[in-house]
């Protein structure tokens, strides 16, 4: 059970039902994830953290199952078994194969390109002040433009926040997720 209590849908603003409607039709399913249901105790912290969910992971110039690939990374290391269940579950459904690999282990990933933005948002979760020009050089020879590495990093630090408050809130996987899994014969050990 979550530190602090669903919302009861009944006892919700109009702008927080809206921001919930808003959610659902852009992660394009039927239902709240729980995260979003338990931050629906504060309007102000659900808007913004929403809003950089839109912008940081359904926007921007790298591929959506690249960022979806970081953070079920950062969640697996961070041992967040509800984030890395949603993402797994969404690699699952982009038919991403790598996802199976990045559970097992980041070096059986085949594409070069992707390992190494793996291991550097790692990186920038664990040590943002280890953060080197080496480093960035690294990401420019596989391919990414100064625009793809500023938001791989802010891709990185935001997950990893996310990450870090779904452990604080202690958020149960949503039951959606937990079927959506079962029926894949998918068993993901985190912790």
């Amino acid at each position: 059970m979550a530190r602090i209590a669903i919302v009861d849908s009944q006892k919700l603003s109009s702008e927080v039902v809206n921001i919930q409607n808003d959610i659902k039709e852009l992660f394009g399913v039927d239902f709240v994830p729980n995260f979003f249901k338990v931050l629906s105790n504060n309007e102000d912290v659900l808007s913004g953290l929403y809003l950089m969910n839109k912008k940081l992971l359904h926007e921007g110039k790298l591929p959506n199952s690249l960022k979806e690939m970081i953070f079920l990374t950062l969640a697996l290391r961070l041992k967040c078994n509800y984030c890395a269940s949603i993402h797994y579950a969404k690699l699952h459904d982009l038919d991403i194969g790598e996802a199976e690999d990045l559970v097992t282990d980041i070096s059986l990933i085949k594409n070069l390109l992707v390992r190494k933005v793996l291991l550097f948002s790692i990186k920038v979760m664990e040590s943002p002040r280890g953060v080197t020009d080496v480093d960035i050089k690294e990401l420019e020879k596989v391919g990414l433009s100064k625009a793809e590495i500023i938001e791989a990093i802010a891709v990185a630090s935001f997950s990893s926040s996310i990450v870090k408050t779904s452990l604080a809130l202690k958020v149960q996987t949503d039951d959606e997720i937990k079927e959506y899994l079962e029926g894949k014969n998918i068993e993901l050990k985190v912790a």
